[in-house]
C-alpha cells in the first residue's frame, strides 16, 4: 500500500481556545468529590510489583480517579475506562511493563473523560516492529481531553482509534517523546482519525537513537481521514475540521531521533495548521495530502538544519522533500488551499521550501502568500524556493525567496498562475522560471535582485511580464524560449551583466516601455 493511501484562525480564535482550556484545567474546577487512587484497590505505588490487577479495578471504577504524584504502578496490561466522565489526574506515573509490547496501556472507551497532568512511561522502550504498537492512550469516545501529560518513549504515544468516528477530542499540552521503528505505519506523537479534533500547545520530541543507530519516527503530529466504513454517516463534519495550532515538534538533542514530517493532514477538509513550530525533520515540515480541501498553513515556523548528508529515512518511498508539501495523486481531488505568513529556513537549499504538485489528480485554487523561504547554502541542483507544478489556479504573492536555490520560483506546467509582488535573491539559477504553462501566466511586480539569472519564460501559452525590477542579475535578465507567446512591458533592468535579454526562435513576444534591456 502506498504511503498517500495508508490510513497513515486565526490568533483571535485559537488564543481564546486556549483561555478556556486553561481556565479549566485545575483539579478542583473540573472534578468535585473524594478521589480514588490504585493503592485504595490494591497497587503498588513503588512500582515493584505489576499493579495490572489494581489498576483495572481502578480504572473500571471511573468517576474522580487519583494518580498521586510520587506513586509508580508497573502496568503489563490493557487498563480500560469505561464510565462517561471519568476524571484522571495527578502527577503520579504509570510505567509500561515488557508484557505491553503491541497494546495500549490506557484506552478511554467512553466520552467527556479528562486524564491530565499524569505520566505514562515505557523505560524499555518495548515497541512492536509488526502488528499492533505499542501505544500509551487511546481514546475512543468523544469530547475527551488529554492535557498537560507527559509521555515517554511510546511509538504512538496519544492517539483516538480508526475503527470508528470520534469528534471533538483534545490533545494540549502534553510532553511526548517517541520513539519509531523506520516504518510508514508508526512511530506518532500524536495522532486523531477522523474529524473535529484539537492539538494544541503540545512539544512532540523524537527519542535519541540507541547504539548507534538513529530512531526513525513517522510523523510528530498527524491528523488523517478514516476509512469510509467507519465513518458517521450522519455528520457532515466527518473527515473535517480540526486544529493543529501552537506545537512544538523537534528532533532529539542529540540529533540522533527524527520525525519524517512534523506535521500532517491527509484527507482532512478545512484543517488548521497554525503557529507551529517545527525542526529537524527528514521528509517535510508540514504535509497536507490527498483530499485535505480549504486548509490552512499559517504563521508556522519550520527550521531545518544542514546535515552532512542526504536524508535517506524510508527512501524505499522516494519522498519530495521540503519544508511545506502540498500533495494530491491517484484521481484524488483538492481545492481552496491558502499557505500564508509561514517561514521555511533549510540549512542547505535541498527540494523545496515550499512545493504544490499533483499527479494524476486535481489540485486548483492555491494561494501561497506572504512567505519567507530562506536556504543558508547551496544544496541539490534542482532545489526550489516555492514550487508550482501540474496544478491550476494559483496565485504566488509578496513571498521572500532568499539564498542559493537553484531557482527561486518556479511554475511548470500550471494553468492559470499569478507571480506578483515578490522578492527573489542569491539564487544560482534563475530567479523566477516559468515553463510550458497551458494558461494564462502573470508574472509581475516582482524584485529579482543579485541571482545567476532573472526571469525565464519558455513554452507558455500566454504570458504577460510587467512591472518587475531586476537589480544586479549576473546573466541573462530575461529569456525567452519555446514558442513563447508573450507581452513584456515596464520592466527595469539595473546593474545588468554582458547579456541582458535572450530570445528564442518562433517567439511571439511584444516590448513595450521597458528599461535597460536590449529591445
Amino acid at each position: 500500500m502506498s504511503d498517500l493511501s495508508r490510513r497513515g484562525i486565526l490568533a483571535g480564535t485559537t488564543m481564546a481556545g486556549l483561555s478556556s482550556i486553561t481556565a479549566g484545567s485545575s483539579s478542583g474546577d473540573t472534578v468535585s468529590g473524594d478521589r480514588h487512587s490504585p493503592a485504595d484497590f490494591g497497587g503498588d505505588p513503588s512500582g515493584q510489583r505489576d499493579s495490572t490487577a489494581a489498576l483495572k479495578r481502578w480504572a473500571a471504577q471511573g468517576g474522580a480517579l487519583s494518580l498521586p504524584a510520587g506513586h509508580r504502578y508497573l502496568v503489563s496490561d490493557t487498563l480500560v475506562v469505561t464510565v462517561d466522565g471519568t476524571h484522571i489526574a495527578g502527577r503520579g506515573t504509570l510505567v509500561a511493563g515488557s508484557s505491553l509490547l503491541g497494546r495500549t496501556l490506557l484506552r478511554i472507551d467512553a466520552s467527556d473523560c479528562i486524564v491530565e497532568d499524569i505520566q505514562v512511561v515505557n523505560p524499555g522502550r518495548v515497541q512492536a516492529k509488526t502488528g499492533p504498537r505499542t501505544g500509551a492512550i487511546l481514546l475512543r469516545g468523544h469530547r475527551n481531553q488529554v492535557r498537560g501529560c507527559s509521555i515517554v518513549d511510546f511509538q504512538m504515544c496519544l492517539t483516538t482509534d480508526s475503527t470508528g468516528e470520534f469528534f471533538d477530542n483534545l490533545f494540549a499540552f502534553n510532553r511526548c517523546v517517541v520513539i519509531g521503528t523506520g516504518s510508514e505505519d508508526r512511530g506518532d506523537g500524536i495522532t486523531d482519525w477522523g474529524g473535529r479534533s484539537r492539538i494544541i500547545g503540545n512539544v512532540v520530541e523524537a527519542a535519541p537513537g540507541v547504539g548507534g543507530k538513529v530512531n526513525d519516527c513517522r510523523i510528530g503530529i498527524h491528523v488523517e481521514a478514516i476509512g469510509a466504513d467507519a465513518r458517521n454517516p450522519g455528520n457532515p463534519d466527518h473527515d473535517a475540521a480540526s486544529e493543529i495550532s501552537g506545537n512544538i515538534v523537534i528532533p532529539s538533542p542529540d540529533g540522533g531521533g527524527r520525525f519524517r514530517r512534523c506535521y500532517s493532514a491527509e484527507g482532512i477538509r478545512g484543517v488548521r495548521i497554525v503557529g507551529n513550530y517545527g525542526r529537524g525533520w527528514t521528509w517535510d515540515g508540514i504535509w497536507l495530502v490527498g483530499a485535505s480541501s480549504r486548509a490552512v498553513a499559517i504563521g508556522n515556523v519550520l527550521r531545518h538544519d544542514a546535515p552532512t548528508a542526504a536524508a535517506t529515512d524510508g527512501a524505499e518511498w522516494s519522498p519530495d522533500r521540503g519544508g511545506i508539501l502540498v500533495y494530491a495523486s491517484l484521481g484524488v481531488s483538492q481545492r481552496d488551499v491558502r499557505i500564508s505568513d509561514n517561514i521555511v529556513e533549510l540549512g542547505r537549499a535541498n527540494n523545496y521550501g515550499i512545493a504544490v504538485r499533483a499527479a494524476q489528480s486535481d489540485i486548483t485554487g492555491i494561494v501561497i502568500s506572504n512567505n519567507s523561504c530562506i536556504a543558508d547554502q547551496p544544496g541539490n541542483r534542482g532545489s526550489v524556493g516555492i514550487f508550482s507544478t501540474d496544478v491550476s489556479d494559483v496565485q504566488i504573492t509578496n513571498n521572500r525567496v532568499k539564498g542559493p536555490w537553484h531557482y527561486g520560483i518556479a511554475v511548470i506546467a500550471t494553468d492559470r498562475a499569478d507571480v506578483s509582488g515578490c522578492t527573489v535573491s542569491g539564487t544560482t539559477d534563475f530567479g523566477i522560471s516559468c515553463q510550458n504553462n497551458p494558461g494564462l501566466m502573470r508574472v509581475a511586480r516582482n524584485v529579482v535582485e543579485q541571482c545567476a539569472h532573472g526571469i525565464e519564460s519558455t513554452g507558455n501559452k500566454t504570458a504577460v511580464l510587467s512591472d518587475n525590477v531586476l537589480d544586479r542579475v549576473a546573466g541573462m535578465n530575461l529569456s525567452f524560449a519555446g514558442r513563447d507567446n508573450a507581452i513584456v512591458q515596464n520592466n527595469i533592468s539595473t546593474g545588468a551583466g554582458a547579456k541582458v535579454a535572450q530570445f528564442g526562435e518562433g517567439l511571439r513576444v511584444a516590448l513595450k516601455n521597458n528599461i535597460g534591456f536590449d529591445q
